[in-house]
């Protein structure tokens, strides 16, 4: 990042630069500020201009909202990247050809039931289609359980604050939002390659490594969750809400 090259304070933010420069990389097939040489290079990330995306014969071009998402993370000034690291990565995750997709089936289902409204059928088929994404997000199951629940609960439990038990049941709440959210997502990523076919192999590699990233740092927060003291008792629901 250009903050660590001028010897200045380095941080998450230095650490998002990073993973960007990585994925820009792994997008494009080279660096995003190329220069003749080292001084030339860093006078290119200091004016943070990246330039025309490459074509690559035989690869699918990348989408305008994705190269928007890193390239806001190559940003030369820290504050002007993403504010953390879970919200580059949830940003990653929202597709917004899956949300317009979504709208296209709901109509679809709304012109169904007006066909049959007026007495038509419509021909399907005795075998049902097998979906390639039906099982795609299930490992949330093994971090985010029952089993877990109650030992977040637990530990709040066991504090002497007034407001635990109220704090552990909207953290559980923030919690559950966060990993049914999370499936919907590692889904639809899923289908974008598999179903729909409009996303490449490798991006759909690259959507999933952050997706599993996001799930380390929320089996992570789980874990900090399950042996709570009174001041992440205090913390917890900002922080369940900040994932």
């Amino acid at each position: 990042a250009p903050e660590q090259h001028m010897g200045l304070t380095v941080g998450p933010y230095t650490d998002q630069y990073s993973f960007c420069v990585s994925l820009y990389e792994a997008l494009y097939g080279r660096l995003p500020f190329e220069g003749v040489d080292r001084r030339d290079q860093l006078a290119k990330m200091n004016e943070g201009k990246l330039p025309p995306p490459p074509i690559r014969e035989g690869v699918p071009s990348v989408p305008g909202w994705l190269h928007r998402v890193v390239a806001r993370g190559l940003r030369p000034h820290p504050n002007e990247r993403w504010p953390s690291m879970t919200e580059l990565l949830a940003a990653l995750s929202r597709d917004p050809a899956r949300r317009w997709r979504r709208i296209s089936l709901v109509a679809a289902g709304v012109f169904g039931l007006g066909l049959g409204a007026l007495g038509l059928s419509l021909s399907r088929s005795d075998v049902e289609p097998v979906d390639p994404c039906a099982d795609v997000g299930a490992q949330i199951h093994e971090q985010w359980n029952e089993e877990r629940q109650q030992q977040v609960l637990a530990a709040f439990a066991r504090s002497d604050k007034p407001f635990a038990a109220d704090s552990g049941r909207r953290t559980i709440l923030a919690l559950d939002r966060w990993g049914e959210d999370w499936q919907e997502q590692r889904r639809g990523v899923c289908q974008a390659t598999r179903v729909s076919g409009e996303q490449s192999e490798r991006l759909l590699e690259v959507r999933m490594d952050c997706l599993d990233q996001a799930l380390q740092d929320f089996t992570a927060l789980v874990d900090v969750f399950a042996e709570a003291d009174d001041d992440i008792v205090e913390r917890a629901v900002t922080a369940a809400y900040g994932l």
